[in-house]
């Protein structure tokens, strides 16, 4: 069934029937002495890389074996934890060939969260590195078998060099991505291959990748944008480099990196996109914004001279579900259609589709969508759902037949596109009126002196009011009354936040999203808001 002009579903064919790190052996075997990766000094060619990959797939293995008695075998979950440097990508390849699922843990996260993430995965072993061990305590203790690819390389090197008999197929897990969860816990997505499969050579194939192709990689491996600034990278023969954290922590010095190093792909958040110096990146060809709505002038410049896609996509649909290319005529808010296999359903209450034009909820079908929630069973009925629009061809195939209730409000446009109108549950009620901070935001945004701001309901009961947080433009003086004079020109006067917090930046997430749970409480009322 098509529903909204037929738009909602794209196909396209995939080699649904392999593995991500098959793809990168072929990748390796047609291209073995171009660079793959590079990190500071570190740079490794697709065959030193595969075969640094294979010793330590085959150390992953033995290791298991004696660990647990029996040989090693498809869907176990391994710890990935390892700064960013060249031989993350050896660990992340290596778990993958070794037939199992990585665990991504970023070592900058809390010792007790990671430890969280390792226990609650079940993984026996973590591959991980000499610097790591000697920060998280909890990895010594015995609880897990842990490689050292750094410390361990001379046991490592006498693993053999040779592929792996493969144990995986495209419909084993490839990695276990946690997200923060509403109960407090952080909560796993199960993602497999097929899916990855598919979201990475779709982005490679709209955003042009290939072997002149260089693409930054900065995003934490905890985060799923991770993915698709490595492994379209590795499936097109590219070269990736991977930004050390000094240099990415400093937006001057990671301009300076793209310059010279002449980065063609790039991926960042709104809020990090915000944050760069704007500066003539000639080499920059093609450069994805995601995980948050952006502005319409921050997309407005960095789009100039080159191709800007605006995406969207929960974890538990791997990574992507939508792109929209930004130009003229495009809503800062729009998140464009389906990507290659992936099929969108806006809703209304009684899950019957939804009109061009009028707000639902969005669903999300298609060969993205993952298995559901690690140990978390009703959490999984809840949000992974029987898909009633799945086809006879679908049913005939196993394909479509569950989607995914993402809990954001979206509707069709009459171009074909989704237009992103915030969360179904992030709604806060002030004085009877329904409000939604997205849009405060927006307007807050587009103040000429104000560089990122954000918007938090504060208070409760009839003393709930709106708190605005925002960062100035260098050098300019913002007042609470000019913002409230500002906002009183495209909002209503319920809308008006009644205190207003000025920051030097916005917290920010190790995935780079705005941290709303680390912004300060408002000391004092601004006057004239509610």
């Amino acid at each position: 069934m098509m529903l909204t002009n037929g738009l909602n579903r794209s196909t396209v064919r995939y080699p649904d029937d392999t593995t991500a790190h098959a793809l990168f052996e072929a990748q390796a075997a047609r291209t073995p002495d171009s660079t793959a990766v590079v990190c500071g000094d570190e740079r490794f060619t697709y065959r030193e890389l595969d075969e640094r990959a294979n010793r330590v797939a085959h150390a992953i293995r033995a290791m298991y074996a004696k660990l647990a008695g029996r040989p090693f075998s498809a869907d176990t979950l391994v710890g990935l934890c390892m700064s960013r440097r060249a031989d993350l990508i050896t660990g992340m390849l290596a778990i993958l060939k070794a037939g199992g699922a990585f665990v991504p843990l970023d070592p900058a996260y809390p010792e007790r969260r990671l430890k969280y993430m390792m226990d609650d995965a079940g993984a026996p072993i973590v591959v991980s590195e000499h610097g790591c061990l000697e920060q998280l305590l909890f990895l010594n203790r015995g609880e897990y078998g842990v490689i050292s690819i750094d410390g361990g390389w001379p046991a490592i090197q006498r693993h053999s060099a040779k592929i792996p008999a493969p144990l995986s197929s495209a419909r084993s897990l490839a990695y276990l991505m946690y997200t923060s969860g509403s109960t407090g816990r952080p909560k796993g997505a199960l993602i497999e291959h097929r899916g990855m499969v598919n979201c990475v050579l779709n982005e490679a194939r709209v955003r042009g990748f290939g072997p002149q192709s260089r693409c930054l990689q900065s995003s934490s491996i905890a985060f799923d944008a991770a993915v698709l600034e490595i492994w379209p990278a590795l499936l097109s023969g590219s070269e990736l480099h991977l930004v050390q954290e000094d240099v990415r922590r400093d937006s001057i010095e990671l301009i300076r990196y793209m310059s010279d190093r002449g980065i063609t792909h790039a991926f960042f958040t709104p809020a990090l996109l915000r944050a760069l110096p704007r500066a003539d990146l000639p080499s920059l060809r093609s450069l994805v914004v995601a995980g948050d709505v952006c502005d319409a002038d921050t997309m407005g410049y960095w789009s100039r001279g080159r191709a800007l896609y605006n995406a969207y996509g929960p974890t538990e649909t791997t990574v992507a579900a939508t792109m929209c290319q930004y130009g003229e005529g495009k809503l800062a808010t729009e998140i464009g259609g389906p990507i290659a296999n992936v099929a969108l359903y806006v809703l209304d209450q009684y899950r019957n589709p939804t009109p061009v034009g009028v707000p639902g909820e969005l669903y999300i079908g298609g060969d993205g969508v993952t298995r559901g929630y690690h140990n978390w069973p009703e959490l999984t009925a809840e949000r992974f759902l029987e898909n009633p629009f799945a086809t006879d061809e679908d049913r005939a195939q196993r394909r479509n037949l569950r989607m995914y209730r993402t809990g954001d409000r979206v509707r069709w446009l009459s171009n074909g596109s989704l237009e992103f109108l915030g969360r179904v549950d992030c709604q806060v009620k002030i004085r009877g009126f329904r409000i939604e901070p997205g849009e405060i935001e927006a307007a807050l945004a587009a103040h000429p002196e104000v560089r990122s701001c954000a918007v938090m309901p504060y208070g409760d009961g009839a003393d709930r009011r709106l708190a605005a947080y925002f960062v100035p433009v260098a050098g300019a003086a913002v007042t609470a009354d000019s913002i409230t004079a500002h906002l009183r020109l495209t909002l209503p006067e319920y809308m008006i936040p009644s205190a207003f917090v000025e920051l030097e930046a916005l917290p920010l997430s190790p995935s780079g999203k705005v941290d709303r749970n680390a912004l300060p409480a408002p000391r004092q009322a601004a006057a004239g808001g509610i």
